[in-house]
């Protein structure tokens, strides 16, 4: 450890030898923050391959022990090289996003559609709550009661938080839509409840469209924005969700912290929307996870399209789908077919290798368990604590 904090300070003094020491211990402790990220990853396989994944991600922080203050460095900007492999939504993670303006389904319905039955059908789907919501938002709902219930169009995933019905905000008939209400507008853990109505849903009904729909002003998006400024940590249940959301939050305040110079009620209001924004996006995320969605997708016409409610007047702003579905799609289709490929392994060599794999696939729960939302301290310099921060990209 000793020598591995000299090798920073050597280099901070190299790159700052006209800098006061002040100056040289904040470039020694940046850059410990930095290779300490990449031993953790490069010795380690079981965070190796969860980062390559995108189950976990490794943020630095610096903590200032007179202060008390943290400030996030993010994660680290050569992590393709330190993984040894391509991570496209990664990169686009740590890019700068700016919320499409999309207004209308076919411009919706744009980018990257992956299904194989041709002529999509979700158009009209999303011009049904379009037409909904701008009666809504115009007091114009529609009276007549319909004399059948039909099938329903859409599968609708928004908060429990929200104060209004969704049915209402798309002005929707008994029926027709399916509407999964959870704190945050999360998926759930794969496998687990929600997870499973969702893909029985799906099957079930073969819609065309699943929106997921965040609120503009979600109270559990404040309370994770509470947590990146260090205040006390949540009760149990509540840490459930807010840890979902965290991943989310410290993408929003990353961009916004290299952005201009801003006013403060700004940068709050930024930071708001985006959070919101990438909530959203990062459920659809975990939804592509599940291979019952991923088949609606490429064999049934589903298309997964992220919307924000604007809790102000009502009206819900359409985002599109995952502006990475393309590499979303791909990746999991890379990881599917190379389980496949273990899987063909017989004799005592398969049982020996579904063994490794069990083992390590519990070691790697193990270390997403303990790891979870914990600082680890790594050394000390000066005023300041140096850490990194583990957040699971998988719930």
């Amino acid at each position: 450890m000793p020598a591995n904090i000299c090798h920073c300070a050597e280099e901070a003094v190299r790159r700052c030898p006209e800098g006061s020491l002040e100056e040289q211990v904040d470039v020694a402790t940046h850059l410990n923050v930095w290779a300490t990220i990449e031993r953790l990853i490069k010795d380690s396989q079981i965070i190796k391959k969860a980062c390559q994944s995108g189950q976990v991600q490794v943020h630095g922080a610096v903590y200032d022990i007179f202060t008390g203050d943290v400030k996030w460095l993010g994660q680290h900007h050569n992590l393709e090289q330190i993984v040894d492999m391509p991570l496209p939504l990664h990169r686009w993670k740590v890019s700068k996003y700016t919320r499409p303006c999309l207004n209308n389904s076919q411009e919706l319905g744009s980018p990257g559609c992956c299904s194989e039955t041709g002529p999509r059908k979700f158009q009209t789907a999303l011009a049904k709550l379009q037409a909904g919501n701008r009666r809504f938002t115009e007091s114009n709902w529609h009276t007549l009661v319909p004399e059948t219930v039909h099938e329903p169009f859409a599968i609708i995933i928004g908060g429990a938080e929200m104060r209004v019905p969704i049915e209402k905000i798309f002005d929707a008939d008994p029926g027709d839509l399916v509407v999964q209400q959870v704190i945050g507008s999360i998926a759930g853990h794969l496998g687990g409840n929600l997870f499973s109505s969702i893909e029985y849903a799906i099957v079930r009904f073969q819609p065309k469209l699943l929106l997921v729909l965040g609120g503009s002003h979600s109270p559990i998006i404040a309370t994770a924005l509470q947590q990146v400024h260090g205040a006390d940590l949540p009760s149990p249940p509540t840490r459930t969700v807010v840890d979902c959301v965290m991943v989310s939050a410290m993408r929003a305040v990353d961009q916004v912290r290299e952005e201009p110079a801003m006013t403060l009620a700004r940068r709050d209001m930024q930071i708001q929307q985006l959070t919101v924004d990438f909530n959203v996006l990062y459920t659809i995320e975990q939804l592509l996870k599940s291979a019952v969605v991923r088949d609606a997708v490429t064999k049934h016409g589903l298309e997964l399209h992220a919307g924000v409610l604007n809790e102000t007047n009502g009206e819900v702003e359409f985002l599109g789908q995952h502006p990475m579905l393309h590499e979303i799609m791909a990746m999991h289709a890379k990881d599917s077919n190379a389980a496949t490929a273990m899987g063909v392994v017989g004799g005592a060599q398969g049982r020996r290798s579904q063994l490794q794999r069990n083992s390590s696939q519990s070691m790697a729960s193990c270390v997403s368990e303990a790891y979870e939302g914990q600082v680890i301290p790594v050394g000390q310099q000066s005023c300041q604590l140096v850490g990194v921060r583990i957040w699971p990209g998988e719930f």
